[in-house]
């Protein structure tokens, strides 16, 4: 196999992974610059990502063989984001399949060239067997990086793929110089116990966010934390050593679980056989409150489940006080294979649950628009999607609703675009308060953004808190909330030490960069400009689009009425991996990156006029 072969126009790249790994960003985004370039790409379906996962079947390996027949496929890139060893091992066995079927070029076959993409430590062992034969990706290659490598010639690279601009680089430029500094780790812990109700059962987080606006302090800290292991015990008991610890440091605000896929989708039921797929496996309501206990001060969040949804509601009320809910509205479901229900279904449990939310009188977080983000959305769905979420809340009778942004998704998005996308997204849906409903903003790195280069990542961590700060400026209780991510998660999940030092990172960075715009500023003019613009370009369209939505889709802001937008097309997800025949309205549009950002485009591949956008979907 020669990986210096040149990929042309006439050649198809099909992509795989397999049902377990979610992580789909990466995929997406590297089928988008192929096609960039004239490239046929070919995803698979869920059932041959199954048999991808059980490759030694000898049935799953004729449907295999079928798929790469009939698609003409002529190079494979093979992505499994998950834990190292599994990955070596599953790729391992690809390998032979593809070997023992004659199937590569140097056999007489048609695949020229193969690549994998994964975690760091993936790549290694890849490396180490394979050599050359294999080209690696750990995920924070660039466009062209990525498309050179892959073997496309310089010469076909599209102009639209620059990555970073000058304010990118500047920030980047000044967390480096503040971690070499060393500055952070003598960062304190915040000190937010300053009123009654400060850890205990009548602890909220609306308490929390009153007791910071008053005494002017840093932003509520939220971190996502759940260790893996084979045995459930033992991982149980990691952690609640975690959860004691972290709790004991003091720098963290909310401790947001990482269930296992098991936990959302069969809480209480029986595990026997079933492959759990990371997190921590909590089975049990004794267990949800054995973590209440150990996480006192903070309080404690959680995933929602994925089937049942209004009775896991309930239990994360009664066994873990919940700080706040978090719905994921269109996803979590059979879309995306993180769960058993049907769209329709899961639109239903959703609103039912959010009805049950309403009268706990707790906040409510939509988990939304990333997860179109995921699926290859434009930025206006991206905006579009949190708006309707939030309205639909308020009319459920949710009285705080906590809009989580995801910065850097997907990751080539340019720092000034998420400004415009944070903006604009603010603007839509603080129109909506009022004395009975309150919009918190929450602000998190992107999922995709750290690189696995340690050093590198913790100086991004303090770019991405600059970042942050920068979406209102004037504003210094924004954002309420900030969900910390460890710099650690391109590589392995945080632990308690990473966790806390990230959080360190992230006050320092934030406390610092406030000084120095007290004394000049990281935007040109340009960049400034830019973001004018684009934001009110963002919002117009948005109203335009919601005004057509609620004029002609029944009971907008239903079960149904929320099917519905995503049937007829109004939330493009070009890149959505089930259900595409059912779905095609959705899957139908061409979203490109340009100029930093994601847009809808027309044949000629130039970003399509609203209006023209509008009239497509009522055709």
């Amino acid at each position: 196999m020669d990986n210096r072969d040149s990929i042309s126009p006439n050649d198809t790249f099909g992509f795989l992974k397999t049902n377990l790994d979610v992580h789909t960003l990466g995929i997406i985004n590297a089928s988008g610059f192929l096609r960039d370039c004239g490239i046929r790409v070919v995803m698979p379906s869920p059932e041959i990502e199954a048999c991808v996962e059980h490759i030694k079947d000898e049935e799953n390996q004729k449907k295999v063989c079928e798929w790469i027949s009939k698609s003409n496929i002529d190079h494979i890139g093979f992505s499994f984001r998950l834990d190292p060893l599994e990955g070596e091992r599953i790729f391992i066995e690809f390998y032979r399949f593809l070997r023992s079927n004659s199937l590569l070029k140097e056999q007489g076959g048609r695949i020229r060239k193969i690549a994998f993409s994964g975690l760091r430590e993936t790549c290694m062992k890849i490396k180490e067997v394979f050599g050359d034969r294999i080209i690696t990706f750990e995920g924070e290659e660039t466009p062209e990086e990525f498309l050179i490598q892959i073997g496309v010639s310089i010469e076909a690279l599209p102009k639209s793929l620059k990555s970073n601009t000058h304010y990118d680089e500047k920030r980047l430029s000044l967390a480096n110089d503040w971690y070499k500094s060393g500055g952070y780790e003598g960062e304190k812990a915040p000190a937010h116990g300053g009123y009654p109700e400060f850890g205990t059962m009548k602890d909220t987080i609306e308490k929390r966010l009153d007791f910071i606006k008053k005494s002017l302090s840093t932003p509520v800290i939220r971190a996502h934390i759940g260790p893996y292991d084979d045995n459930r015990q033992a991982a149980l008991q990691l952690y609640s050593e975690w959860v004691k610890e972290l709790a004991k440091s003091g720098y963290l605000d909310v401790l947001s679980i990482g269930s296992s896929q098991l936990t959302q989708s069969h809480f209480e039921k029986d595990w026997t056989g079933l492959i759990n797929g990371g997190g921590v496996p909590i089975r049990t309501r004794e267990e949800y409150f054995r973590v209440l206990l150990d996480a006192k001060p903070m309080l404690v969040r959680s995933y929602a489940g994925t089937d049942r949804l209004e009775f896991m509601a309930r239990i994360h009320e009664e066994y873990l006080n919940i700080a706040w809910h978090a719905l994921s509205f269109w996803w979590f479901n059979r879309l995306d294979g993180r769960g058993p229900l049907t769209l329709e279904e899961s639109l239903q449990q959703t609103f039912d649950a959010m009805e049950y939310i309403a009268s706990t009188k707790k906040a409510l977080e939509a988990n939304v628009s990333h997860h179109f983000a995921f699926r290859g959305c434009d930025d206006l769905t991206y905006v579009v999607s949190a708006y309707l979420t939030a309205k639909a809340a308020r009319k459920c009778g949710i009285k705080t609703f906590i809009l989580q942004n995801m910065l850097n998704t997907p990751n080539l998005t340019w720092g000034i675009n998420d400004i415009a996308k944070a903006r604009a997204l603010l603007v839509l849906t603080r129109s909506l308060e009022k004395p009975n409903f309150e919009i918190v903003y929450e602000t998190r790195a992107g999922l995709s953004y750290f690189s696995p280069d340690l050093e590198k990542a913790k100086r991004q961590l303090m770019a991405v808190t600059m970042l942050m700060d920068d979406v209102e400026p004037s504003n210094s209780l924004s954002p309420e909330i900030i969900h910390v991510v460890g710099y650690s998660e391109a590589q392995y999940l945080a632990t308690p030490s990473v966790v806390n030092d990230s959080i360190k990172m992230t006050l320092f960075a934030l406390r610092k960069y406030r000084d120095f715009k007290t004394k000049e500023t990281l935007l040109t003019e340009e960049e400034n400009q830019f973001i004018i613009n684009r934001t009110a370009q963002l919002v117009g369209e948005a109203k335009e689009y919601i005004e057509t939505i609620e004029s002609n889709i029944a009971n907008t802001y239903s079960a149904q009425g929320f099917y519905q937008i995503f049937l007829q097309g109004y939330l493009p997800a070009p890149q959505l991996w089930a259900e595409r025949d059912t779905f095609h309205k959705a899957t139908q549009w061409d979203v490109k990156y340009l100029n930093g950002g994601f847009y809808v485009v027309d044949n000629e591949g130039k970003p399509m006029r609203i209006d023209e956008r509008i009239n497509r979907i009522l055709r």
